[in-house]
């Protein structure tokens, strides 16, 4: 069904949908496209794709390959997403999604994010229950006792994988300090963290009961 609009306003530009859609053409091909294989993909002709194309490039959103006169992204559209990505307010986007999770679930969601050696809560929807953790604003998660803290380590330690580092820093930056036992439960070894944080990457998820 097509979709209704209230006002000439609202409706669509047919020839800046084109334009969008010749875009997502390039972005989804890793590969260059010459103006017929566009034009294919679009459903448009030929004619008209070329015109986009040669707007496109002269704003720099395209660049046309001279040695085969194929097209590919061009670095315009680099700075619009750094743009567009400096006006991302993290706790706005991820403020509904900490709403869902508490209502789902019950319990108090935190959103948290990296720091130097810790993670760090930003932003958190409390539970409504009586008996619940405490989430507090600025709060730097310990790494190997609490579920943030092993997504953290967990993921960092990939990033080190890739890079080349050893496989003895699963632990990442802990593998060469005592871990502090807060509880009986606190993992205290590296090699326990190791296998815990492979569990991690296996699953999504972390866990901590009682270990802080």
């Amino acid at each position: 069904m097509e979709p209704r609009f209230t006002s000439t306003s609202e409706r669509p530009i047919a020839a800046v949908q084109r334009a969008l859609a010749v875009l997502d053409c390039l972005a989804a091909e890793p590969a260059d496209l010459g103006t017929n294989e566009i034009a294919r993909r679009v459903g448009s002709n030929a004619s008209s794709v070329s015109r986009l194309l040669a707007t496109l490039a002269r704003e720099e959103y395209v660049r046309r390959v001279p040695s085969t006169g194929r097209y590919r992204l061009g670095l315009r559209l680099v700075e619009l997403g750094h743009s567009a990505l400096a006006r991302v307010d993290l706790r706005e986007v991820a403020r509904p999604h900490l709403i869902a999770l508490t209502a789902v679930s019950g319990e108090t969601a935190t959103l948290s994010v990296p720091g130097e050696e810790t993670p760090m809560t930003v932003d958190f929807v409390q539970s409504p229950s009586s008996v619940r953790s405490v989430a507090q604003l600025g709060r730097p998660a310990v790494p190997h006792a609490t579920a943030t803290g092993k997504v953290f380590l967990a993921y960092r330690d990939v990033k080190r994988d890739h890079l080349g580092a050893d496989s003895s820093m699963r632990a990442g930056a802990y593998a060469d300090r005592a871990l502090i036992a807060y509880t009986r439960r606190t993992i205290t070894d590296t090699r326990s963290l190791a296998e815990e944080l492979a569990g991690v990457r296996a699953h999504g998820f972390a866990q901590a009961m009682g270990e802080r």
